[in-house]
């Protein structure tokens, strides 16, 4: 009981003052850093790296002049905001996980005859790589206007979920359960 309280008077103190608490915990028998957060009546723990973990950005392109018109920025934020929600972990999945307990069951049915490409399909070295330069601006406007931008309403269709942060705009998306 006495943990209990605790526990509650922690994360009711965190959500009243609108703070997120940096902790020391251990984990594997390694002691490790951590922000403890609040989301709905549990405390969220969160990893991060020490200090002498992060290394500074150091790369080419970080020092490339790249020019962003006014318009660009404009639609870009039109884009992210249409696809802007709320945070679910119910909607992701382990992809890694799921395909290795397939695999895993596979090789227990087929045994060392496995044929993994016969299995899971090959995969092409240049799987949606097209070389293609893409237009960014017409990009926008295309996924803008397929996602009924100018209606002022958000349109999401049952079932739907946004593409991953990353994903690109030529092609189809890379095939994904969930951000």
């Amino acid at each position: 009981p006495k943990s209990v309280k605790a526990y509650v008077l922690l994360r009711r103190t965190l959500e009243k003052t609108d703070l997120t608490s940096v902790v020391k915990f251990a984990l594997r028998q390694k002691t490790r850093l951590g922000t403890l957060r609040v989301r709905g009546n549990v405390l969220m723990l969160q990893s991060l790296l020490w200090a002498d973990e992060v290394r500074e950005a150091d790369f080419p392109v970080l020092d490339t002049r790249v020019r962003i018109s006014a318009q660009e920025l404009e639609m870009s934020s039109a884009l992210v905001s249409r696809y802007a929600d709320d945070f679910a972990p119910e909607e992701f999945e382990d992809d890694y996980q799921v395909e290795l307990r397939r695999l895993i069951d596979e090789k227990l049915k087929q045994g060392e005859a496995l044929d993994t490409e016969a299995t899971f399909g090959g995969h092409d070295e240049d799987e949606g790589e097209s070389g293609d330069l893409v237009d960014l601006m017409e990009a926008l406007r295309r996924s803008l206007e397929r996602r009924g931008a100018g209606t002022g309403a958000k349109k999401r269709r049952p079932g739907r979920k946004p593409p991953a942060a990353g994903s690109h705009a030529k092609g189809p998306a890379p095939r994904r359960k969930g951000a």
